[in-house]
């Protein structure tokens, strides 16, 4: 094979080496630069409005049974997977119970084990390697998610909820279209337990070390307070309020 051939195929060797002088170092900074964009454009994600999106109580209701084991099916009729035809994976409603009451990601739902569950002290302890940030943390644990997993039966798998994250999402998804709800996504949970702990009157570093948002900034995104409940703490604070009459004018404030 010619010079000419191995370099650029019918472009002679000095002509190479020609077009090859020709690039300056302000020609490479500029190549630099248009691809740090390109690849800036492609692998970061755009920037949308803030999601806010919590399930009403009607919501709740509806996905809740739609989650829920529906009746064992007729003899002879069609079986699907690992479940009768017309039944719903019965460990996908208790993990989006606890979702809700707790704040936890996803994958931190579908890799927490048993022995890692104190139900006399009420917490839920997550390993740092289970953990987004790869930080430990103990999850209080309320009243209603103590119920849960108190009703939950125990099988040979050592995780409270054996079933991977992708299964989860889909039987969240497949739920939602059951319910007929809309824009309801698995994540959300997580949005809606973070207000709900900051409503009941918890400060940003007591629901961080809940949640286990690093960055507060992340937090505050995640949170999505109720303007209702807003009203109705307002509308309380001012009833326990003592009512003094404000002085005539020209009258004098008595002293206290």
């Amino acid at each position: 094979m010619s010079n000419a051939a191995r370099h650029w195929p019918g472009v002679a060797p000095a002509a190479h080496q020609t077009a090859r002088d020709q690039t300056t170092p302000a020609n490479s900074a500029n190549l630099r630069a248009t691809r740090a964009v390109s690849a800036a454009r492609f692998c970061t994600p755009p920037q949308g409005p803030r999601r806010d999106r919590r399930p009403t109580d009607d919501e709740r209701q509806k996905m809740a049974r739609a989650l829920t084991d529906a009746p064992r099916p007729a003899d002879g009729q069609k079986r699907s997977g690992n479940y009768r035809t017309g039944t719903r994976n019965p460990r996908v409603l208790p993990l989006t119970q606890i979702a809700a009451e707790t704040g936890m990601r996803r994958g931190e739902l579908c890799l927490v084990q048993w022995q890692h569950v104190d139900l006399d002290a009420g917490t839920l302890y997550l390993p740092a390697d289970i953990t987004k940030t790869n930080t430990p943390r103990t999850v209080p644990l309320s009243p209603v998610a103590l119920d849960v997993l108190r009703n939950l039966k125990r099988t040979e798998d050592p995780r409270i909820f054996p079933v991977s994250p992708g299964a989860a999402t889909q039987a969240w998804d497949c739920a939602r279209k059951r319910a007929g709800v809309k824009d309801l996504r698995l994540h959300d949970l997580r949005h809606a337990a973070a207000s709900s702990l900051f409503e009941l009157g918890l400060n940003v570093m007591e629901v961080a070390s809940i949640t286990g948002h690093k960055d507060l900034r992340s937090l505050k995104r995640y949170t999505h307070i109720d303007p209702a409940h807003l009203a109705r703490k307002i509308a309380s604070i001012k009833a326990q309020q003592p009512t003094t009459a404000p002085p005539r004018r020209g009258q004098k404030k008595k002293p206290g």
